[in-house]
């Protein structure tokens, strides 16, 4: 069987089409920052930490209450709450750069509650963790 030259510049626009349309489902697929936290099931963005603690404290400025969970903000006004002490959180640090993306969008919530469920990564450890965007369970 033979072969079919296929000249450079039909290559190169093949390649350049091919490219433009990974970045457009990259950008879909993910926004920044600014756009404030996911909201769509299946939904990621890029974002950073804003802060890191537990789920509760002694009293209003007291000290954490370690065994309570984790509690994590993010600098695009997202928050993520857990009753279980997450190692990935606490490894992480203010100003990490993280991918959260929404894994469950749950209806009927109480009111205070969310209904999100998030898979967030750390891009600097590599870890992961998932965690609701409050501890309140949806009917």
């Amino acid at each position: 069987m033979s072969r079919v030259a296929i000249p450079r510049h039909h290559r190169d626009r093949a390649h350049s089409a091919a490219r433009c349309a990974l970045v457009l489902m990259a950008c879909l697929t993910t926004s920044t920052a600014s756009a404030g936290p996911p909201t769509r099931r299946g939904q990621c963005k890029h974002t950073t930490i804003r802060e890191i603690g537990h789920r509760l404290y002694e009293g209003y400025g007291g000290p954490a209450m370690e065994d309570s969970g984790s509690m994590v903000n993010m600098a695009d006004g997202g928050h993520q709450v857990s009753y279980d002490t997450l190692p990935a959180v606490h490894a992480s640090r203010v100003g990490d750069p993280v991918l959260v993306c929404v894994a469950e969008v749950e209806r009927g919530c109480p009111r205070g509650s969310t209904g999100y469920a998030y898979r967030t990564t750390n891009r600097r450890t590599g870890q992961s963790w998932a965690m609701g965007g409050s501890t309140k369970a949806c009917a």
